[in-house]
């Protein structure tokens, strides 16, 4: 039986059985091959009304000691946990999502840069475990809400809707 000690960031692999018999000589070696999926947290931001993915937005992981994931990019929206990485933060792609790989198993805190006219949202935790390999992500699912004013503008008297009247709001 062979029994992997796995790296960090990687998912957790069963132990393995291998025969090795007689025949298993210099010209017909017994063979065990191993795979190892990274760990992996998949992000997806959308806004609530349309339902859509939003690009762009930023985002920042802390352990649970409050330091700051360092990340290295290697796509729109795909990242590798990397303890010598430049960035510090990740940004979603086209299509609303962020994926990290080979992030160490862990809980994490995640903390939004909220995009202009949304409401805010509280910092979310995601926990990543041992079995979050890039088949099974631990997945974060982050909704905006946009800013919406209504403004209704009446007579005192009757309190009837007034039409045709000139409004300007100022930020």
């Amino acid at each position: 039986t062979v029994v992997e000690e796995v790296p960090e960031g990687y998912a957790s692999v069963p132990d393995r059985t291998v025969t090795v018999g007689a025949s298993n000589g210099a010209k017909n070696t017994a063979k065990l091959a191993v795979q190892n999926e990274p760990l992996t947290l998949e992000l997806q931001k959308t806004d609530s009304l349309a339902g859509a993915g939003m690009p762009g937005v930023t985002f920042r992981l802390k352990t649970a000691t409050g330091s700051a994931v360092k990340l290295s990019r290697t796509a729109d929206g795909v990242y590798n946990y990397d303890a010598n990485g430049s960035l510090t933060s990740a940004v979603t792609s086209a299509a609303g999502k962020i994926t990290i790989h080979r992030i160490p198993a862990g809980t994490y805190t995640v903390v939004e840069e909220v995009p202009e006219g949304y409401a805010s949202v509280p910092d979310r935790t995601v926990t990543v475990g041992a079995s979050n390999g890039t088949k099974n992500p631990a997945k974060l699912a982050v909704q905006n809400t946009p800013l919406v004013l209504e403004l209704r503008k009446s007579d005192a008297l009757t309190a009837s809707g007034m039409a045709d009247v000139r409004r300007e709001m100022r930020t």
